[in-house]
């Protein structure tokens, strides 16, 4: 079937780099505010977080729907000793902290701004610290040995290649071979092959789309918000839009509701799917279609059995409330309600304390209504 419109027309068309510089607050931002302690969130709020898990997600997506070119600007391949996902994940820190020039105001423990080209440049403090944050020989009684473990390790050649890389993210041919595979588990899988099949949409008006960009706000706060789908599928003969997010988990697939709840993805599938039907209400075309509540596809790259995961409280507004069967509660604040608090302290950086202190507090009401 011809197709009259589609939904790149009336996405935010804009480059990757330009989307991540929008001041607009975005699902990671939200999501580590609310994971980090809130208010004790904001000192590192927006230092960019690494690991192995993250780099590979980001080379599935990559491969998965990006372009050779947006390949070579992000990673680069190289080979390097194998170490542990601890020690890339303190070499990936450390680099992170000191691997790239600073500004010449900025400080540190040492009261000046630092560089260094190779961990055997790097103090001992650093290091111990570093590897303490990342959960490395973490107990205080390792804090004179700690940095020579580090060390012993073997990250020095991961730490050069980060260096070299220049901001790029490095990867090995392992993490390409694997990469390769959860893809084409993904196209092979009778569960997922679907979403990641050929457009077609002459024959079956189906047009799958990745990347889109979109931004929205709270009608009532006006926090603005920005978002970019992994997959958005649109069934022109039935009139649906099907948004979906692929992600690759350290847990087994069919584990992935604990994922779910450790990176607050209720939080993404509510914030994108509010940002995409704002979009679509304004468009005299797309009004029409019924926006479907947000799935989500997982791939391990060990156990290599996609499966789809659907969150049916998407349309949700306000606090969730999920009791499990022992008698547990999960409390999901609503996108919005994260948003605003943020957004007030990013506004009011004079803040020394939680907006929510007074000169004498209530220590039961504290108990009761925080969560």
């Amino acid at each position: 079937m011809e197709i009259k419109k589609s939904l790149f027309d009336i996405s935010w068309q804009v480059t990757e780099p330009e989307y991540r510089a929008d001041p607009a607050l975005s699902y990671s931002t939200l999501a580590k505010f609310e994971r980090k302690g809130r208010f004790n969130a904001l000192p590192t709020l927006f230092e960019k977080d690494s690991s192995p898990s993250l780099t590979f997600g980001s080379l599935v997506d990559c491969l998965l729907t990006g372009s050779a070119e947006e390949f070579s600007q992000q990673f680069l391949v190289a080979e390097f000793p194998k170490i542990s996902d601890t020690l890339q994940l303190i070499a990936q820190t450390l680099f992170a902290k000191y691997g790239k020039a600073v500004d010449e105001d900025s400080d540190d423990m040492f009261g000046e701004a630092l560089f260094f080209a190779t961990v055997e440049e790097i103090p001992d403090a650093l290091i111990s610290e570093v590897g303490k944050q990342c959960n490395f020989w973490a107990n205080d009684k390792y804090d004179g040995v700690r940095a020579k473990k580090v060390r012993e390790g073997g990250i020095s050649e991961y730490y050069k290649l980060l260096v070299l890389a220049d901001g790029k993210d490095v990867i090995n041919q392992k993490d390409m071979d694997d990469a390769y595979a959860a893809i084409e588990a993904l196209r092979s899988s009778d569960n997922t092959a679907f979403f990641f099949a050929p457009n077609n949409t002459e024959v079956d008006g189906i047009e799958r789309l990745y990347q889109l960009k979109f931004k929205g706000e709270d009608p009532v706060t006006h926090v603005k918000y920005r978002s970019m789908a992994d997959l958005i599928v649109v069934d022109y003969n039935a009139k649906t839009i099907q948004p979906v997010d692929l992600k690759t988990s350290s847990h087994f697939e069919w584990e992935f509701h604990k994922s779910f709840v450790d990176w607050r993805y209720d939080i993404q599938a509510r914030l994108y799917w509010r940002n995409i039907k704002q979009n679509i209400e304004k468009d005299d075309f797309f009004k029409e279609f019924t926006l479907l509540p947000y799935k989500f596809i997982v791939v391990n790259r060990l156990t290599l059995q996609p499966q789809v995961w659907d969150f049916h409280f998407t349309q949700a507004e306000g606090l969730l409330k999920l009791e499990t069967i022992r008698n547990g509660v999960y409390l999901l604040r609503d996108p919005y309600t994260i948003g605003e608090e943020l957004s007030y302290y990013l506004a009011n950086p004079e803040c020394k304390v939680p907006r929510e202190m007074q000169k004498s507090n209530n220590i039961v009401d504290f108990l009761t209504k925080n969560i």
